[in-house]
Formats: structure tokens, sequence, C-alpha cells
């Protein structure tokens, strides 16, 4: 089971299976929030394995995301790539988290959408949500 960009522990604390440490199962949780778990859930504390990471480089992050989209392009032809620029701004957009831009690019495979196109749908979105807010 995956959440991703958890806000709080309450957004996801009925999804969690009861007596987690005792099964063979695994939950994945992405957050921002370095306390997500608080000391009410001591006995899931203690099966948790907590892991820090820091967003990639605008690079890394277009790197992976076009070797992502074109598995079979060799690492170090990523960079001469003709949607090159188009990856840096969707990684930018996605905060060069690895899991988004995962979920990008099996997105843009799934749907044989280019780039251009998503970051079109993405500006787009957040235009609506601009005009949406006022």
């Amino acid at each position: 089971m995956i959440f991703n960009n958890v806000g709080s522990w309450d957004d996801i604390s009925r999804y969690i299976p009861r007596g987690l440490p005792k099964t063979k199962g695994s939950v994945l949780i992405v957050t921002r929030q370095q306390d997500l778990v608080g000391m009410e859930v001591q006995s899931l504390r203690r099966a948790l394995l907590r892991v820090e990471l820091d967003a990639l480089t605008a690079d890394e992050g277009a790197q992976f995301l076009i070797h992502s989209m074109y598995p079979q392009i060799a690492h170090e032809d990523t960079l001469g790539h003709t949607n090159y620029k188009e990856a840096l701004k969707v990684a930018n957009l996605v905060s060069r988290s690895p899991m988004a831009l995962e979920m990008v690019a099996g997105n843009i495979r799934m749907s044989q959408m280019t780039l251009a196109d998503f970051i079109k749908i993405w500006e787009t979105n957040v235009e609506l949500r601009a005009k949406d807010a006022r």
C-alpha cells in the first residue's frame, strides 16, 4: 500500500491495517511532515523504518524522467535527448520527487502524450485552481 504526499496521520490512519507489525504487509508513506506518526501510535512506531530523502537536482530529475519514459536510452544519452528541456521543467513542477517523476512517466507512457502535453495540462490545472481560489 502506498500513500503519497500525506499531510497528516488522520488522513491515512483508517486505511492502515490493524496489527500491521504482525503481518507480512508493507505500507509506504511519502510525506514532508517530520512528525507524521505521533506518540499516540506507539505500537506502530516500533515497526517503522524511516528513510529521509532529498529531492533530486533538476538535472537528475530530468534524466530520471527521460530514462523512466524511455528505458532503452542509455543514461549518458539522456542529457542530449530532444525532450531534455521539457523534462527539466516537469522535474521542477513536481519538486524533483522521484516518486512523482515515476508517476508522471507512467502517466505519459500510458496516455501516449508528450512532455509538452503534460506541461500544458499541468499549467491549465494550476490556472483553474487559481481561478477557483478567488
